[in-house]
Order: C-alpha cells, then sequence, then structure tokens
C-alpha cells in the first residue's frame, strides 16, 4: 500500500505559469526623461553647492574648475554618437550632434562675447533641449542612457555653478 499511496501524492515543484509577456528590453520614453531630469537636478544641486562652499572665483578658476568637466561631457557625447550611428539611429546622432555643438558652444559664448544673462543661458538651454530630443528618440542600450543621465548631471552642475558666479557678479 505504501507504493501506492506514493503514487497518488505528487508535489509539483515546477514554477509557476506566467503569462507569455517578455520582459522589456530598455528603457521606455518616460523613464529615459525621468533618469535625464534626475540628472539634471542632482547636478544643479551639486554645482550650486559647490558655488555656495568656494564663493566668488576668478574667471581662471572658474575656466580651470569647468574645463574638464567639458571634455568628460564631450567624450561622453562622442561615445554616444558613435553608439547612435551603429546603431542606424541617425535622429538620435543628429540630437548628439546637437549637444556636442552646444558644448563646444557654451566656452565660446562666454569668452567671445560679454557675458549676459541670454548669451550664458542659451549654450546650456540648446545642450538640455538635445539631451531631451535624444531621450525621447533612443531605442538602443541602456548604457546610452545611463550615459545621457551622467551627461545632464555634468550639464547640470557647470550651468549651476556658473549661473550662481554669473548672478553673484564674477
Amino acid at each position: 500500500m505504501a507504493y501506492d499511496s506514493a503514487r497518488i501524492v505528487v508535489t509539483d515543484v515546477s514554477p509557476p505559469e506566467t503569462p507569455d509577456r517578455e520582459p522589456a528590453a530598455g528603457f521606455d520614453r518616460a523613464e529615459r526623461i525621468a533618469l535625464l531630469l534626475g540628472g539634471l537636478g542632482l547636478g544643479a544641486m551639486g554645482g550650486f553647492a559647490l558655488a555656495m562652499s568656494l564663493g566668488q572665483l576668478s574667471i581662471l578658476t572658474t575656466t580651470l574648475m569647468a574645463a574638464p568637466v567639458l571634455l568628460l561631457s564631450l567624450h561622453l557625447t562622442s561615445r554616444t554618437l558613435t553608439e547612435a550611428i551603429s546603431a542606424r539611429a541617425y535622429g538620435c546622432a543628429s540630437a548628439t550632434a546637437l549637444h556636442g555643438a552646444a558644448l563646444l558652444a557654451w566656452p565660446m559664448t562666454a569668452l567671445l562675447t560679454p557675458l549676459s544673462a541670454l548669451s550664458f543661458w542659451m549654450a546650456p538651454v540648446f545642450a538640455v533641449s538635445a539631451l531631451i530630443m535624444f531621450a525621447s528618440c533612443w531605442q538602443g542600450a541602456q548604457r546610452a542612457v545611463y550615459r545621457l543621465a551622467f551627461q545632464a548631471l555634468l550639464v547640470g552642475a557647470i550651468s549651476a555653478q556658473q549661473g550662481l558666479m554669473l548672478a553673484m557678479g564674477a
């Protein structure tokens, strides 16, 4: 009898059935924009804290502080541009190229034109708008989205720090 009762009691150890839905391969548009805005907000807070803690700096010190950050952001932009072109996402590649152009125009507007509020804020606004365009169209690898958030963090930090310096009259 023991043999027959063991045949009746069967324990199913297979995992429960799940609906036929594949996991999402990447971020959707709202998640990409949320990461972008989060990076921009963290960067703005960091740049504001840096400007408040260091106080009013000379233009040479400000330039020497901002140059490596801009170079890092340009490096990340070139990596994103390469990835967008290899993925044949030409709209995203053009948005990345516009972001790189805004990053290159940022120090040029500060050096070649008299520093006014309008000429200062044009380059960061163009840089952020290009990042928003990229976040709206990208469907590729997730590492580009994380790179996008880090680029937004860098742009937010530089613009908050230099914008506060401009407001303080440096």
